[in-house]
């Protein structure tokens, strides 16, 4: 049935924000007594991370955001460059899958879509994902939508995989202005295209880091007051608790960012883990329930 679709899409972001310029000063006198010209240094953002294929998605820009308008047609134009994506994803990246239930499990989400994006990008196509659906287009007359994985976790393919296609093309839009990396962060801004539930990777140090900040900082909890076995101490303020694990993390290496309700981790653009490290009663969070999310690209 035909509807009306307005995407604002995470996958407008495949276009780069600009890359920065540096112009050098000249300076002293010459030979002759006089002072050459001085050319001032320009100070730009830093460019933000993206997937390392864009291509056509480049060449055909932004689109205006869009009342676009989606229904399934008989077939997908792009069903079988999307179904060789998946495999290649499938071939090349183990690590991401196993065999099982029946079908391929998908053990990293995040990772998965940006794999399967820039597998559609290589192979000549402007690729993109809204959050739910994989975007594909050649033109921004329009797109396929297709859901590349079932709720239960697995790898959908094929026919089953097609959703609807949309006319004129509903991505990528300008995104907005980029976050801009934490004091003692000296990687350049990124944006997630994708996130999902995976294993954590940085959540040993996160809670050695968080140990240093009770250690440290003792003013901010109350040693004596515990959730229980699984949780921690009682934190005074949520806020400074949170600046205090992210600067224990940052000492350690690591680019950490509280957004209000998670704590976001990288160690590069490849991906960020986002971790919730308190309960709501005002305590620390310990153990399995910290671990969130792991986003392809960082989320910061």
């Amino acid at each position: 049935m035909a509807h009306v679709r307005s995407v604002f899409s995470i996958s407008r972001l495949l276009v780069p924000l600009g890359l920065a310029a540096l112009l050098l000063t000249c300076g002293g006198q010459s030979p002759t007594g006089t002072t050459p010209p001085t050319t001032a240094p320009v100070t730009t953002q830093p460019p933000v991370t993206q997937p390392p294929v864009q291509g056509l998605c480049q060449r055909l820009g932004y689109v205006p955001t869009p009342q676009t308008r989606c229904d399934r047609q008989g077939a997908a134009p792009f069903q079988k460059q999307v179904d060789a994506a998946i495999a290649k994803a499938i071939a090349e990246h183990a690590e991401i899958f196993e065999n099982g239930g029946g079908g391929i499990r998908i053990l990293n989400p995040g990772k998965y879509v940006v794999v399967v994006v820039n597998n559609i990008n290589e192979a000549g196509l402007c690729g993109g994902y809204d959050g739910e659906e994989l975007q594909v287009k050649n033109s921004n007359d329009s797109n396929d939508q297709f859901d590349i994985s079932s709720a239960s976790g697995f790898v959908r393919s094929g026919d089953a995989a097609y959703r609807s296609s949309c006319a004129p093309a509903s991505f990528p839009v300008a995104p907005p202005p980029p976050i801009q990396p934490p004091a003692g962060c000296s990687l350049p801004p990124s944006r997630e295209i994708a996130c999902g539930h995976a294993s954590p990777t940085y959540i040993d140090d996160l809670n050695a880091s968080i140990d240093e900040a009770v250690q440290q900082h003792p003013e901010n909890y109350d040693t004596r007051d515990t959730k229980g076995a699984s949780d921690g101490y009682r934190f005074i303020d949520g806020v400074k608790y949170h600046q205090q694990v992210a600067d224990a993390l940052t000492k350690r290496g690591y680019c950490a960012l509280y957004d209000g309700e998670e704590l976001q981790v990288k160690r590069s653009d490849e991906f960020t883990d986002h971790y919730d490290i308190a309960i709501s009663e005002g305590y620390i969070r310990r153990g399995a329930g910290q671990y969130q999310s792991s986003c392809y690209p960082a989320a910061f």
